[in-house]
């Protein structure tokens, strides 16, 4: 078949437009360093990439839960150990109350005392992370206990997913940590025992105290194993995270140099084919292309 002078300018325009093509590809390349722009880039790669990004979402997703866990477990321990310091307290008023050198008025100071403690206790049983109750059960939004003492929240516990497989409870009710170690009714107890000046009243209130400081301590110490729960799920999350960020690098990340390689070497074949257009057939590719 004779080969025309239009056929050569046609087949000579096809092979200029694909390396202006090739040129385009590498150019936004070297731009954004993103091998997948687009599905039709790397369908295989592409269709991997969703379901990597996916995964990274949950991930993502479990650091949040994760990050409110630890904050509700940072904020919970410091109020655990303001309860234990208070029932320490009231436990060093009860034994000193049962010193028989300690006249009646005495004693009854020693009552207001453990009403200032039991006043302490009810405020640290209202303690907020930010605006949320963190003893109130479900009911974060309001106070669990009144000023007398009295449970007002419920018996619920927040749960989140903080990793694969993983669900945390993130505090305990006020039921559980407080009326169930009947705090307020120990500090009560001693408190109407030292006013009444009743020696044996404050030594049953001493055992009471007791009673409730290791309950308290009890609670503390679950906290202080999930909180160390929290730290080995979230060393495996970042594990992850890591792994996870290496696989879609190897997919959609492009090498700078080898990009920038590629651009240049597109670019002088380029440059290069338009001149021996230009020489060969004698015409400007400007008039060509236009």
């Amino acid at each position: 078949m004779r080969v025309t002078s239009g056929m050569l300018v046609n087949d000579t325009l096809q092979d200029i437009k694909k390396a202006m093509e090739r040129l385009k590809k590498s150019q936004d390349l070297a731009t954004t360093l993103k091998k997948v722009a687009k599905p039709s880039d790397d369908p295989v790669a592409a269709e991997r990439l969703v379901i990597l990004h996916a995964t990274k979402d949950k991930l993502d997703q479990y650091s949040r839960n994760l990050e409110r866990a630890r904050a509700f477990a940072d904020q919970t321990d410091s109020s655990l150990s303001q309860a234990v310091d208070i029932l320490s307290k009231a436990k060093e008023l009860a034994v000193s109350g049962l010193n028989s050198g300690l006249n009646a008025s005495e004693l009854s100071i020693k009552g207001k005392e453990a009403e200032q403690l039991k006043k302490q206790m009810i405020t640290i049983s209202d303690s907020k992370l930010g605006n949320e109750y963190i003893f109130s059960g479900y009911k974060l939004d309001a106070a669990p206990f009144d000023q007398s003492g009295n449970y007002t929240g419920d018996d619920g516990s927040i749960e989140l997913d903080v990793g694969p497989g993983t669900r945390t409870a993130i505090n305990e009710s006020g039921q559980k940590v407080f009326v169930d170690g009947h705090v307020f009714d120990a500090l009560e107890s001693l408190k109407t025992a030292l006013e009444g000046a009743d020696r044996e009243a404050v030594r049953n209130a001493l055992d009471d105290i007791d009673n409730a400081l290791n309950h308290v301590l009890q609670v503390h110490g679950r906290f202080g194993a999930r909180a160390s729960t929290l730290d080995q799920v979230d060393k495996d999350l970042e594990s992850r995270k890591v792994e996870l960020a290496g696989h879609i690098s190897s997919l959609e990340d492009a090498d700078f140099a080898e990009a920038a390689t590629g651009y240049m070497n597109d670019l002088k074949a380029l440059e290069a084919a338009m001149k021996i257009t230009e020489r060969t057939l004698g015409v400007s590719i400007v008039n060509l292309l236009g």
